[in-house]
């Protein structure tokens, strides 16, 4: 599909709230010339989105303004854990590379105490 159709077609989506509601843990978005201007509307989507933990952005032309917005929604999102290998080969900026990776760190520790939780609660059940 051209990179007009991914645009239109995701924004759209986001626009719907169909991402904010979906189920999905793992999302694939690998390739798909989605740019900063996509990556800020992933950001949208993301501050709602409370299931999905692991979103491929990779080779997807993403520039420092577009991880900016992503970084945001990672801090407020607190669920996705993996970007796949998007942030080693695109985020030019060190010290927004370094607050991704510890948006991310911090979101799997708590995916961790989350579990417990569950697991605890599950227990108590027994």
């Amino acid at each position: 599909m051209p990179p007009a159709f991914h645009r239109f077609f995701l924004k759209d989506k986001i626009r719907q709230g169909s991402l904010n509601k979906c189920a999905l843990k793992l999302f694939n978005l690998r390739n798909n010339y989605i740019g900063n201007t996509g990556a800020k509307d992933i950001a949208t989507a993301l501050r709602a989105n409370t299931t999905l933990t692991m979103l491929d952005l990779s080779k997807n032309n993403i520039g420092d303004a577009g991880w900016k917005a992503l970084v945001e929604a990672l801090q407020a999102n607190g669920y996705i854990t993996d970007l796949g290998q998007a942030i080693e080969n695109s985020i030019k900026d060190a010290r927004l590379k370094t607050t991704l990776i510890e948006s991310l760190a911090r979101n799997k520790n708590n995916a961790a105490q989350r579990s417990s939780l569950l697991t605890f609660r599950l227990l108590s059940r027994v």
